[in-house]
This record gives C-alpha cells, sequence and structure tokens, in this order.
C-alpha cells in the first residue's frame, strides 16, 4: 500500500532489500542509491522500527517533521501513515514486530485489555535512554541474525530477543499507554490484608 516517488535521477535508481527472519521478528536493510520519497499506509499488524544506518532521512506525520543521520531511530505504528524521504545514500534497518504480539504484552503488562490501538511518538529522541538502548538491540539482533546460535536453542534466544524488543519499546519509548505503565502501584488499603 505504499507510493514511491523519485526525487533524484532515475538512471541512478536500484533498489537493495534484504531481510532475514531472527524467530518472529524480521529484519531487513533498504536502500534505494537516489533520493525518493515513500508514503507509508498504516501496516495495521505490525510495528516497524527503523535505524538509519548512513546517510539522511526527513521523518512527516500528522504530528511533527524530523530530520537526521546515522543513528536516527523512528517507530511507525501499525494505526498511522507516514511520509519519509531518503538521501540517495541512505540506508536504513528495519525490525518489524507483530502489533497484535506488542499489544498482548502492553496488556499483560497493564493486567487488563487494552481499549484502544497502542500507538508510538514517531521519533525516538537520541538524548534519551530509550535511543542508547535501541541502538544496542539492533546491534544485538544483526549479530544475532548474522551468527545465529546452536539449533537446539535457537528458538528459545530468539523468542527472549523479540520479548526484550517489545519490552524496551513499551518501557524506554513513548506511546498510549506510558502513562498508565508508569503510574504507581496503588497501596493495599488494611481492609485487603485483612482479608
Amino acid at each position: 500500500p505504499h507510493r514511491l516517488r523519485l526525487l533524484g535521477k532515475r538512471s541512478d535508481f536500484r533498489m537493495r532489500l534484504r531481510t532475514e527472519k531472527l524467530g518472529a521478528l524480521t529484519l531487513s536493510s533498504l536502500s534505494f542509491n537516489t533520493e525518493v520519497e515513500l508514503a507509508q499506509e498504516p501496516a495495521g499488524n505490525f510495528v516497524l522500527v527503523t535505524t538509519q544506518l548512513r546517510g539522511t532521512s526527513d521523518i512527516f506525520t500528522a504530528r511533527e517533521c524530523r530530520s537526521g543521520g546515522a543513528g536516527l531511530v523512528v517507530v511507525d505504528s501499525a494505526t498511522r501513515d507516514v511520509v519519509k524521504r531518503f538521501s540517495a545514500d541512505s540506508e536504513r534497518l528495519n525490525v518489524h514486530i507483530d502489533q497484535a504480539a506488542l499489544g498482548a504484552l502492553c496488556a499483560q503488562l497493564l493486567g487488563r485489555t487494552l481499549d484502544r490501538p497502542l500507538e508510538f511518538n514517531p521519533v525516538v529522541r537520541a538524548d534519551g535512554i530509550a535511543h542508547r538502548r535501541w541502538l544496542c538491540m539492533a546491534r544485538m539482533l544483526l549479530d544475532y541474525a548474522s551468527a545465529p546460535p546452536a539449533r537446539p536453542i535457537a528458538a528459545r534466544v530468539h523468542r527472549q530477543l523479540e520479548e526484550m524488543a517489545m519490552l524496551m519499546l513499551l518501557t524506554d519509548h513513548e506511546h498510549s499507554y506510558s502513562d498508565s505503565l508508569n503510574a504507581p502501584v496503588p497501596a493495599l488499603a488494611p481492609r485487603h490484608i485483612k482479608a
């Protein structure tokens, strides 16, 4: 459902997409070799976390416009559209995370069902802890994708990596349930303790 518009030389266009499965996560790198604009419609079934590896990106959402080079981290919610412009030398690492699994984990952490879609702030602040941790996570994911563990334990390792990536997004990065997750747990009233 995406629309691609060439902004650079048509003769230079050379799209390169590489993908690797890591358990339930899908990692991919994407480049175009010329300046392009990509209008993305809501995916609906996955959240996409993009880390700029080289070059630059301009990100346009309904709420804001952000630009950045290597290290820029963007979170595309499953329910929002976004427009991105990439420089000719731009290359990005994309991590696809299943929306249903992410929502189920958020509901588990909250101890209740979600009453609205889980939506993330689009850009991870470069000076925050979420940014630093995500860059470490991305390096770890790439490392495991390039050198998978021994077969008998691979599935278990991949499940743990998936859960860690989801927990980092839910606990470190701003989203529609951040306030609820960060709210202090109320103390038990004396009558509850007696009961």
